[in-house]
């Protein structure tokens, strides 16, 4: 896959492959992607908050979100492992739920395209991944065009816009930050574009964000 593949790719599952490979490839890209797929689940399951009608899957959301503690997960773990799953539908939403507190990175990705279109219903499968490759993008950027922090990015206003949005999932706010990072020298057209797009799908775990804010 290319750079401008990856940014016209279609469906999330034709760009899990290649983000498969960079981990399998460089050890030490495996933390940071690790948190990113994870993200990237958690917005999936965000985006079809409706299947997560049982209050303890719901709350699985939040938790690998990270607003919990580690004695809080295990608790929520073992609670839905011994919920009841009445029908198919159930169980791909418990299966997913799991997968966001209590596998790896990788496995929450997968498990939030291939449980929840279990959950919806196979015939819909494109659109899910359709209506995901976006958030993917948003989460991971472009893996095949890197962009670097220029520490004259993270001033004041910048960073603690940035804190803002990330804290209160507040992404209204990313033109805003666009501002700020070009009042500060920033002309990279990735930054501001994605940070200005129009409509566009973003999440907790942006990159822009995580750039500016050094997470990962």
């Amino acid at each position: 896959m290319t750079d401008r593949e990856w940014d016209d790719c279609p469906h999330s599952d034709h760009m899990l492959m290649p983000l498969h490979g960079w981990m399998q490839e460089a050890p030490s890209r495996h933390r940071a992607l690790d948190r990113k797929l994870r993200l990237f689940a958690v917005a999936c399951c965000r985006q079809r908050q409706e299947l997560f009608t049982d209050p303890y899957c719901a709350r699985a959301i939040e938790v690998a979100d990270g607003q919990s503690s580690s004695a809080e997960t295990k608790e929520l773990y073992d609670t839905i492992m011994s919920l009841p799953c009445d029908d198919a539908q159930a169980h791909a939403i418990h299966n997913v739920a799991l997968k966001l507190i209590g596998a790896g990175g990788l496995q929450a990705a997968m498990g939030a395209i291939m449980d929840l279109a279990v959950a919806t219903g196979w015939d819909d499968f494109r659109s899910i991944t359709a209506a995901q490759a976006p958030l993917l993008r948003c989460v991971v950027g472009n893996p095949f065009r890197p962009v670097a922090l220029d520490p004259r990015w993270r001033t004041t206003t910048a960073v603690d816009l940035g804190e803002a949005i990330y804290a209160d999932r507040a992404f209204e706010r990313l033109p805003i930050l666009a501002d700020a990072l070009q009042d500060a020298g920033c002309s990279h057209p990735d930054v501001l574009g994605h940070c200005r797009s129009p409509g566009g799908a973003h999440s907790r775990g942006c990159w822009v964000i995580d750039l500016l804010l050094e997470k990962t």
